[in-house]
């Protein structure tokens, strides 16, 4: 277990997502039956910073995605 984390740890890699990411995470969206992110939506997510992207850093591969949502806190 501990080599497949050195493996895991060595070839991977965590960054805020960008628009070029959008059609891979849309095909895992609908591989998984999640909710569609639309273009507006995933474009705004980058702006704020709340998309980060887990990615295999030598074949450039789309590991996992994490979406932060949630609702405004009026005060």
């Amino acid at each position: 277990m501990q080599e497949l984390q050195k493996q895991i740890k060595n070839k991977t890699v965590i960054r805020v997502g960008i628009n070029s990411d959008f059609r891979e995470i849309l095909k895992i969206e609908k591989e998984l039956n999640l909710p569609i992110t639309s273009f507006t939506l995933f474009k705004s997510f980058i702006k704020e910073q709340k998309i980060y992207i887990l990615k295999n850093y030598f074949s450039k591969e789309i590991l996992g995605f994490i979406q932060f949502r949630g609702d405004l806190i009026e005060s």
